[in-house]
């Protein structure tokens, strides 16, 4: 150890004001590249966040309409379970909240594309493979609201149930796509 010390001792002994100006210019580049390597990794980070947070703000801004729509099509059940429609208004209503949640179906598969199947290429691309719970708790809204007046459809009352959980499903589902408590942690995080 005392050799090593030695040699380093004799190492710096040597150096004029131009190595010694050169050693500090080095340490400094060295310093300033660790300083501005990690504000770049920062910066990153937050293009990445800011890129997450547009698209969850976009999730967001469909998933408040499909609860919308969802709310809608309980109401409709309880209109007719209480009387408060029936006839050509209520077929009119119902053919209503079906187009919107087909359209919001559709829109959906840009944030819920299916799983991929390999067997299925005579689909079109956005309706191969398997769709996933969000989309399938809207399906099932819209499986509810046309099988209403049907034979062996669900009883109204029990529709506003069955409808009131897929809610809770999809409602579930965007939750855990757009994690709040992540959001709120990066957000933390970001503010240091």
């Amino acid at each position: 150890m005392n050799d090593v010390l030695a040699r380093l001792q004799a190492f710096f002994a040597a150096f004029g004001p131009s190595e010694w100006l050169a050693f500090g210019s080095a340490i400094a580049a060295a310093w300033s590249f660790l300083l501005n390597r990690a504000t770049v990794q920062r910066q990153e980070r937050m293009q990445f966040e800011a890129l997450r947070a547009a698209r969850d703000t976009d999730l967001i801004g469909w998933a408040d309409e499909v609860i919308e729509r969802l709310s809608d099509a309980q109401r409709l059940c309880r209109d007719m379970d209480d009387r408060l429609i029936a006839g050509d208004a209520f077929l009119q209503a119902r053919s209503e909240t079906r187009t919107r949640l087909s359209a919001l179906l559709d829109r959906g598969r840009l944030f819920f594309p299916n799983t991929k199947a390999e067997d299925e290429a005579e689909k079109a691309a956005a309706f191969q493979g398997k769709r996933q719970k969000a989309l399938n708790a809207i399906f099932a809204a819209y499986r509810i609201v046309s099988d209403l007046t049907r034979e062996g459809g669900p009883a109204p009352r029990d529709a506003v149930l069955a409808l009131v959980e897929e809610k809770r499903l999809f409602v579930s589902e965007v939750f855990l796509h757009i994690d709040p408590r992540r959001r709120r942690d990066v957000i933390t995080a970001l503010e240091r």
